[in-house]
């Protein structure tokens, strides 16, 4: 990209790191290459387009680390922070491990159902259409993958939250029927290589 279009015109960070995203305005939109999901070009007005051929499996997707943030709008400034992350392991036990920071925007979370069961079970259950096997690439953004049921250790709580993938920026989003008092998401696994 250097040899084509000479040093990038801008540089921005990834987010929480020193890892710089080279940025070049060339016809019709820009191109960016970011060291972690690699290349992209977003033509002007729309989104994102991927640059590399990637392969996402819904269920390895759908395990491992969720990172939780407070809520923009819990904020003046509208800073999201850091509460904590969610393990989902391959045997379909979770961990909640609080980050142990801001305590103004954890005291916001007094019925988060993480904070109040930090471990458990978790059932998945896919939206018609969907597999295990089936890849995220081939899914429109905003569709919901699947339902994770979740169960505390006591068996006493339950909880179900929704995944919905959201295809430009390569995430995976919790949701639910009801407003969350977080916002929770993780990366999709295989970005480039």
């Amino acid at each position: 990209m250097i040899e084509h279009f000479g040093p990038a015109q801008r540089v921005d960070y990834v987010r929480g790191t020193s890892l710089p995203i080279d940025q070049w305005d060339i016809a019709g939109g820009e191109l960016a290459f970011n060291p972690v999901v690699g290349p992209t070009f977003t033509p002007k007005g729309q989104e994102r387009i991927w640059l590399h051929t990637t392969h996402n499996p819904v269920r390895k997707n759908l395990l491992g680390s969720y990172e939780m943030a407070s809520l923009a709008a819990d904020d003046p400034d509208a800073q999201r922070c850091w509460l904590g992350n969610l393990q989902i392991e391959p045997d379909l036990s979770y961990a909640y491990k609080d980050s142990g920071q801001f305590p103004e925007k954890r005291a916001r979370q007094a019925s988060n159902f993480f904070y109040l069961h930090p471990a458990g079970t978790v059932e998945i259950q896919y939206a018609a259409g969907v597999t295990d096997e089936g890849l995220l690439e081939a899914l429109p953004t905003d569709t919901v993958v699947a339902w994770l049921h979740f169960r505390s250790s006591d068996g006493r709580a339950r909880r179900t939250f929704t995944i919905s993938t959201k295809a430009p920026d390569r995430h995976l989003v919790f949701g639910a029927s009801a407003p969350l008092s977080f916002d929770m998401d993780k990366r999709w696994e295989s970005d480039w290589e």
